[in-house]
Parts: structure tokens; sequence; C-alpha cells
């Protein structure tokens, strides 16, 4: 295996974790802080969006034996890259959209995975179910907040709270289970794509 791919497949995995522990600490703020300012918790979520981006991107390009975890991160992680940088440049301090935005991303995330999780079975990943489960569950709950994240406040946050800490869930889940660095470059990675 090429060191450089190695080396991205390391900071793909650990950057996964620190971005799940972010959506797991955000999830706290949201719960126990209901009044940050409002540009605080904007720069929060730009910087986590940007961060998220980077990290998706990073994966695409790494050596993944099972081919599965990363495979959709690029235009995802574009994706991330530009609603990072709108949320730091265009917010005016209004975080009355930012749920259902979250509900809508947590959505979309989903998708993905799920998505994933069955192209995982096909390839005979035992824990595809696990995976399958947690995007559910956060497909689930991201609806749920987008179509009641304009009702009563604390529910808001309480919803909020949970569709972040099922995101949270989910992605450490995916880089558990269905990533694998090699131990050589062989199978290149085009030949494993076409096993899935």
């Amino acid at each position: 295996m090429k060191k450089g791919m190695g080396n991205r497949i390391q900071v793909a995995q650990a950057g996964y974790s620190v971005i799940s522990i972010l959506f797991y600490f955000a999830a706290v703020l949201f719960l126990l802080f209901p009044h940050l300012p409002p540009a605080a918790i904007c720069l929060f979520a730009g910087i986590t969006m940007i961060a998220y981006g980077v990290i998706k991107i990073i994966g695409y390009f790494s050596e993944d034996l099972f081919c599965l975890a990363f495979r959709y991160d690029l235009a995802f992680g574009l994706f991330m890259l530009a609603i990072g940088c709108i949320i730091l440049l265009k917010h005016s301090g209004d975080i009355s959209d930012l749920p259902s935005g979250i509900g809508w991303l947590a959505l979309l995330d989903c998708a993905l995975k799920l998505q994933m999780s069955e192209e995982a079975k096909k390839f005979g990943l035992e824990q595809w179910n696990i995976i399958s489960a947690a995007a559910a569950v956060t497909g689930v709950l991201g609806t749920v907040l987008i179509f009641k994240g304009s009702a009563r406040p604390d529910s808001t946050r309480l919803l909020t709270a949970l569709v972040l800490l099922a995101e949270g869930v989910m992605n450490h889940c995916v880089i558990k289970f269905a990533v694998k660095q090699p131990s050589s470059c062989s199978p290149h990675k085009k030949d494993k794509e076409r096993i899935v």
C-alpha cells in the first residue's frame, strides 16, 4: 500500500471520529445552553460543516479496502464545504432555519448511508444491518425535525439534539464497520468496486 494512501485513510478515520464527537458536543450544547448567541452557533456550525466536508473528501481519495464508506463522499463533501462557507459568510444572526437545515442534511446523509449499507450487504459485510438501522433512525428523526422544527422551542431543541446524536452514532458505525485499510496495494480500488 502506498504510504500516502495509508495516511489519508487514517486521517479520514480519525476525522470521522472527531466529527462524530463534535455532533455529540453540539447535541449537548443545544440541550443545556439554549440561549447561546446566534453568531456563536453559526460560527460553530459553519466550521463543523467545512471540517466535515474536508474529511469526506479525504476519505473519498483514500484506499479503503471495502470501497464502501467513502464512495459518495466527494459530492457530499463538496456540498458540505459549500454549506459551511455560506453559513459563515451569509449568516445574519437568525438561526430559526438552522434546525430544519440540520434535518435536511441528516436526511440526505441517511439516504446515502442506506444505499451504502445495501451495497455492504451484497459485499458480504455482516454489520450492514447495524449501519442500515442507524441510518434509518437518523432519517426518521431528520424528517420529524423538518416538519416539526417550527413547533415549540423546547421540542425543537430536543429534536435537534437527537438528530445530531443520531448523526454521530451513524458515522461511528460506518467508520467502525465499513472501513478496512489494505495491507498491500493489490487488489486495486477499481477491481474491488466491481465486486460490489
